[in-house]
């Protein structure tokens, strides 16, 4: 069933001024638009032409009220993004003004590397709680809540998870110490064990403004947006994007975001 056009449009301005201060510019509505049929080409020269991802890419109309609502089509994530950006920002900054002060962590466990062509042997909703599992263990006893999400790129010839987070903290006496910087770092790597970590410091005052592209960051797939590369890798990155659609459509939009605390 449609969802009334008068709402959807209504909705979309709200959403849309928001992702005009916040997206990346070539994170645009048209540009969404222009990937999603792209990927439907690809799907075509991979051998892929009667997949049922492929047709439900093909026939998403979202700004007409038929959006396809898979995690892998560039338009219905974009806008799921906007959305989950613009809901805890709110939260978030709400936080921050109860004596609590950001963190923007990622990592990436050190066993998440996936062969090419081995994408759909991954079970994700084994992974995920094992990763839930991880991160309370890590802030087990801390006055700590987050939301991480699950970035899954390419690298070295195969797939890598990538979690991205924002959490809020609060130490003794709504201070936050760079001792407990510290500490949640190395329980995070007691945890995961990771090969690769983003630097642990707070987030600056002058800085709470990339918040909401922090929170925009926890649901995508870096690999569908990596800029001019895809169109001089060809066929061999083609099928790559195909795998990872095809990945992104057994998984449920809300069983990529993790939540600690809330």
């Amino acid at each position: 069933m449609a969802v009334p056009k008068s709402l959807l449009i209504d909705k979309q301005q709200v959403l849309e001024s928001f992702a005009k201060i916040y997206l990346p510019r070539h994170e645009s509505i048209k540009a969404a638009k222009w990937f999603r049929q792209y990927l439907v080409k690809k799907f075509d020269s991979s051998g892929y032409s009667n997949h049922y991802v492929r047709q439900k890419l093909q026939g998403c109309r979202l700004l007409a009220g038929y959006p396809c609502q898979l995690v892998g089509c560039p338009e219905c994530d974009r806008l799921r993004r906007i959305r989950i950006a613009r809901k805890y920002t709110r939260l978030f900054e709400a936080l921050r003004v109860d004596a609590y002060q950001l963190y923007f962590p990622g990592i990436v466990p050190a066993d998440t590397f996936i062969p090419a062509g081995d994408l759909g042997s991954c079970d994700w909703l084994v992974r995920r709680v094992a990763y839930r599992n991880q991160l309370k263990t890590a802030f087990n006893g801390l006055d700590v809540c987050g939301l991480f999400g699950v970035d899954i790129d390419w690298r070295q010839g195969g797939w890598g998870l990538h979690l991205h987070g924002v959490m809020a903290i609060r130490g003794r006496h709504g201070n936050v110490s760079s001792y407990l910087y510290r500490r949640i770092t190395e329980r995070l790597v007691e945890s995961f064990n990771p090969y690769y970590q983003d630097a642990a410091v707070p987030v600056r005052k002058k800085d709470i403004y990339n918040l909401p592209e922090a929170l925009t960051y926890l649901h995508k797939s870096k690999f569908s947006v990596a800029g001019n590369g895809w169109k001089q890798q060809g066929i061999e990155l083609g099928k790559r994007e195909v795998e990872l659609r095809i990945f992104l459509a057994g998984i449920s939009p809300r069983k990529r975001l993790l939540k600690i605390g809330f």
